[in-house]
């Protein structure tokens, strides 16, 4: 949708289609010409068997008239797709069955996005937060809502540095499901995270 008119008229201006449903801000992302997009499906029957994908685009919108599709990676088949997010040329994906896999996307070359690394944890993570050459995640372990925080400086390698159970057994907090209910809080080093 255009929004550059000085007067405030908007006009649709073109779409694009992704691979699957995109259901938060988290999974778009622009860095300079390319813009990509994580998306997820699922093939098969309502209430039948199927299978669940998870897909990152990238896009040029060099021409925003239209979008040119660049290039496309296929990421954890058959696992539900838990958060996105992106930083530069990388994108952090978590995907879930059993054991949650956090894969390390490179988008250094958008017309073909590239697995760089990935890294196994327990439980299963809703929040991805990048700082540097950190990352950030929430999400639940043994049922508790967990912060984790993963070295990320080698994207091929990523690193499980530690893990904070929060609460007891069954603890719960809206940040699983509400991102603006948690606080980042890099300046002086914390985290808010209501339980």
């Amino acid at each position: 949708v255009d929004i550059s008119a000085p007067d405030g008229t908007m006009h649709e201006l073109a779409g694009l289609r992704t691979a699957g449903e995109v259901t938060d801000k988290y999974r778009m992302g622009l860095n300079g010409d390319t813009f990509s997009v994580i998306s997820e499906s699922f093939s098969g029957l309502p209430g039948a068997f199927g299978s669940w994908a998870t897909t990152l685009e990238t896009f040029s919108p060099a021409n925003p008239a239209s979008p040119a599709a660049l290039g496309r990676l296929a990421l954890g088949p058959g696992e539900l797709l838990q958060a996105a997010r992106f930083d530069g040329t990388r994108a952090y994906i978590a995907t879930t069955e059993q054991v949650d896999p956090l894969w390390v996307g490179d988008l250094s070359d958008p017309a073909h996005p590239a697995l760089a690394g990935s890294a196994s944890s327990p439980g299963w993570v809703s929040y991805l937060d990048p700082l540097g050459e950190r990352l950030l995640t929430l999400g639940y372990v043994n049922s508790q809502v967990t912060v984790s925080l993963f070295d990320v400086q080698d994207p091929t390698q990523p690193t499980l540095l530690s893990q904070v159970p929060l609460g007891q057994d069954y603890s719960w907090s809206a940040s699983m499901y509400d991102e603006q209910s948690l606080t980042v809080l890099t300046n002086i080093g914390l985290i808010l995270v209501p339980y």
